[in-house]
């Protein structure tokens, strides 16, 4: 972050295009801290913090969120790796760094063997902890949903698919995004998801799936720069301002 800035002149301070802070995060950190001591984010502070580690998602689930199945080893440990495909009769998993974004460092792996789950770990940057996640195979054929929050109301919904080949939906792997109406099941789920915060973000993208049994079951929670896919709808995007506006004016 440039250091010449006093963010003391700016009220409130909305992080948006910080796409690399998760190779940073030590520095992410470090201005978080020096931002909140001069002025306030859009977002509460305390769901920035939280929310950069997807270990989050551990909090979501105790509080009865349904969560894609997701395990966390801390210390990076390939033999724990192991027992835990073992144990939960994991066969077909996605493997990333919990401080990561944008799909980057992430593989997936069928009948992941010990060779292929070694060679992940001495090549992934070890930010967080490795999270072991059930591949979930309705991604392939319906897509993740992304349901946007703004000012205390699900605008929109935008249906991401991945190409041929390929089990990332982000457009830089190829992905395809698409208009969707905000079936009212989606429009529970995610008002849900945000009433499970212990504060009440200004803006927020919910990425879900539907399984193979047809239930909503939660990918991630995006609370620092998220993308918003303001291109599908106009009123989402007069919405963000006009509350941004009202913010300043506080």
């Amino acid at each position: 972050m440039p250091p010449h800035i006093d963010w003391g002149q700016y009220d409130p301070v909305i992080i948006r295009s910080i796409w690399d802070y998760t190779w940073k995060i030590e520095i992410f950190q470090d201005w978080i801290e020096k931002v909140e001591q001069k002025s306030r984010f859009v977002n509460p502070v305390s769901l920035v913090r939280w929310n950069y580690d997807k270990r989050y998602l551990i909090g979501l689930a105790d509080a009865g969120i349904p969560v894609v199945e997701t395990h966390f080893i801390p210390d990076w440990s390939i033999k724990r790796v192991m027992r835990c495909l073992e144990q939960n009769r994991l066969d077909d998993v996605v493997l990333k760094p919990s401080v990561s974004a944008g799909g980057r460092n992430t593989v997936r792996l069928q009948s992941p063997t010990l060779e292929a789950v070694e060679k992940f770990v001495s090549a992934c940057p070890q930010r967080g902890a490795l999270m072991v996640q059930k591949f979930a195979g309705s991604i392939v054929t319906g897509g993740e949903i992304s349901a946007l929050y703004i000012d205390g109301k699900i605008t929109h919904c935008v249906r991401k698919t991945a190409k041929d080949g390929e089990f990332r939906v982000r457009f830089t792997y190829g992905g395809k995004e698409s208009t969707i109406s905000v079936d009212k099941r989606y429009r529970k789920f995610a008002n849900n998801v945000i009433a499970a915060l212990e504060a009440e973000p200004f803006y927020a993208r919910i990425n879900f799936i539907e399984d193979e049994a047809g239930k909503i079951r939660l990918m991630e929670l995006e609370l620092i720069e998220p993308k918003m896919f303001f291109a599908h709808s106009k009123e989402a995007a007069e919405r963000f301002a006009h509350g941004i506006r009202d913010k300043i004016n506080e």
